[in-house]
């Protein structure tokens, strides 16, 4: 049950980011990040509270909302884009490096793929930003 309601409540998000990436001219995929992260306390805050699933849907999507102004806000001053950005390439990083563990077993690996995926993500950022 708790899966069909992440599904959910990720949909909605994901849905709700694609239009504000659409219409602010956002990084999608960044969209998408905090899309996920919304979903992910959406889920905890139905496995861990009594709430209404209809109330947990509509928390999780003013969370998120709240969140991705915010974030979008920040990333767009001088010292906002210095705290956001790294927390957005360090969350890639950690996803990529994540998987490449999953699928390989091996820490080399895992934190060279880290690495990488970091320092990549920091330059289209910085290069984004410039532009």
């Amino acid at each position: 049950m708790h899966i069909v309601i992440f599904i959910i409540i990720f949909s909605i998000i994901v849905g709700i980011s694609a239009v504000t990436a659409a219409m602010e001219h956002a990084d999608k995929f960044n969209s998408g990040l905090l899309g996920v992260g919304a979903g992910v306390v959406a889920l905890a805050l139905l496995s861990y509270s009594n709430l209404h699933i209809a109330l947990n849907i509509l928390f999780s999507v003013l969370i998120f909302l709240g969140v991705y102004g915010l974030f979008l806000r920040l990333q767009k001053t001088e010292v906002g884009f210095w705290i956001i950005s790294p927390l957005i390439a360090l969350a890639w990083a950690a996803a990529a490096g994540s998987l490449t563990y999953a699928f390989t077993q091996d820490n080399v690996w895992r934190w060279v793929i880290f690495g990488v995926i970091f320092v990549i993500n920091m330059g289209l950022l910085i290069k984004a930003k410039d532009n």
